[in-house]
């Protein structure tokens, strides 16, 4: 594999290579623009705030990067329900709880993927599961 020659264009087209290489300021921007988003669907508090990221599902066991999710509290579902239906929806999305809040991390939702997290919660939050 000659792309790994060119870390630039490695970077740009390994997608894993991409998310673990993205700087603090990417991620900050990514979760401020998700978190507005998602601050305006009604029955939502989206706030972005600053987590740590595992490297791997267990091949880098103990590296962990810097990162940026945007967390959600809901008032119209509890936070375990709505993990459930986010797994759920026609695309699953993967989240995580910690502290009574629902974890998107940025590190791995690409901005074209906003509109589809959007629709899910507001699914969600109205009782419209997908």
């Amino acid at each position: 594999m000659h792309i790994y020659y060119d870390m630039e264009q490695a970077k740009q087209e390994i997608p894993v290579l991409h998310m673990l290489t993205i700087d603090e300021k990417e991620l900050s921007q990514r979760a401020d623009r998700l978190a507005q988003m998602l601050d305006e669907i009604e029955g939502i508090n989206a706030t972005s705030v600053e987590t740590e990221n595992q490297v791997g599902g267990g091949s880098a066991p103990g590296i962990t990067l810097p990162g940026r999710a945007v967390a959600l509290t809901f008032y119209k579902c509890s936070v375990q329900e709505a993990e459930r239906n986010l797994r759920r929806a026609a695309i699953p999305i993967i989240a995580r709880i910690h502290k009574d809040q629902l974890l998107i991390e940025t590190r791995t939702v690409f901005d074209d993927e906003h509109d589809i997290i959007a629709e899910a919660l507001r699914h969600i939050v109205t009782g419209e599961i997908e």
